[in-house]
């Protein structure tokens, strides 16, 4: 049995990952994008990462093709190519955070 740490890149932006044998690393889609800390996060410690056994995730609204091509589009080509696992999870609107002009 093994533990499980959550990080959340809002309050650590560059988290310490070495000790772990396992990484996933997901977020949601806005406009057709993962979350800029996410983003950060994977451009810089792709090659780290690819010491590592990990799983990617998003959660968007999309499904089918559309889904696969945000997940695709999420992570570049290394990372998914060092993934021992994919999901796409769904999704919902928080109508009390959209903001209409």
């Amino acid at each position: 049995m093994g533990y499980v740490t959550l990080k959340n890149l809002k309050e650590d932006r560059n988290p310490c990952f070495e000790d772990y044998d396992l990484v996933i690393i997901g977020g949601s889609i806005h406009a057709g994008q993962i979350q800029r800390r996410v983003r950060e996060f994977r451009e810089n410690n792709t090659e780290k990462l690819g010491l590592k056994e990990i799983g990617l995730f998003i959660c968007c609204m999309m499904q089918g093709e559309q889904a696969q091509e945000q997940l695709n589009n999420a992570f570049p080509e290394k990372l998914h190519q060092y993934a021992k696992s994919k999901a796409i999870l769904g999704s919902e609107y928080n109508f009390d955070k959209i903001r209409f002009f």
